[in-house]
């Protein structure tokens, strides 16, 4: 188990990094992204893949009045389930403190719902999930103000959005369309670590601007999303996060 937390697995002002590559990459014609104070955590080395959705989860708590370990958030978890949000995922795991089992959105949700932040869970099936999916997140992402109008790539207030789809969970940052009328999503993946050219950039350590193709790392086309038949998704519907001027 991993029983204390540090900040080296985590990444502050991405999102406006993200947003700068997008008006940079000519092949854009809209791009929506959520706020600018997102949190990009990874997984730590070793860790395996057991925590992925801890580390989601992380990522859609992140910019609340404390930060949760995953020991933390498994005791809250169960607690959520004592207070009778979603209990049945006691029975269907056994209980989680202390362990690597796997977790998902209706684990997410409870703990969310224990913690009195409103949220949305859907799911998407079918031939045509990976659409819906889309639909949806350029729905969410894309709310404009009029001073947004002359933007294409635009930094919202909304939160993340937490996904799930077969095997792996994901937290949605933002949702670009192509010139050519494909769209990707733009993701935090706690699977992968940060490009090196990224973290050195943020945490100054360089001045030169990461690459296009770094950029291409944070996607996931429609291809890779057609494979999968099923997502689940957690949005929280909670005060946004008030815009701050770039």
């Amino acid at each position: 188990m991993i029983a204390k937390e540090s900040s080296r697995n985590k990444l502050q002002q991405a999102i406006p990094l993200l947003a700068t590559l997008l008006r940079r990459d000519p092949d854009v014609e809209h791009a929506y992204l959520c706020h600018q104070n997102a949190v990009q955590i990874s997984k730590l080395k070793n860790e395996g893949n057991h925590f992925c959705a801890y580390r989601n989860i992380q990522m859609i708590l992140a910019g609340k009045d404390r930060d949760y370990s995953i020991p933390e958030i498994q005791t809250a978890i169960e607690k959520a389930w004592e207070a009778g949000h979603n209990s049945h995922g006691r029975i269907e795991t056994g209980g989680i403190v202390g362990t690597r089992k796997h977790i998902g959105t209706s684990e997410a949700e409870a703990l969310l719902q224990s913690l009195s932040i409103p949220c949305e869970a859907r799911a998407f099936s079918g031939r045509d999930a990976h659409q819906s999916l889309l639909e949806y997140v350029q729905s969410y992402f894309s709310v404009q103000t009029q001073d947004d109008l002359t933007d294409y790539v635009q930094v919202s207030a909304k939160h993340p959005i937490f996904l799930q789809r077969p095997r792996h969970s994901l937290t949605i940052v933002g949702i670009e369309r192509l010139r050519n009328g494909k769209r990707r999503l733009i993701v935090f993946d706690p699977g992968y670590q940060p490009p090196s050219s990224v973290r050195t950039y943020l945490t100054g350590e360089r001045d030169r601007l990461p690459s296009l193709q770094k950029l291409r790392l944070y996607c996931r086309n429609e291809r890779y999303l057609r494979k999968y038949g099923k997502f689940e998704t957690l949005a929280r519907h909670d005060a946004p996060i008030e815009k701050q001027s770039n």
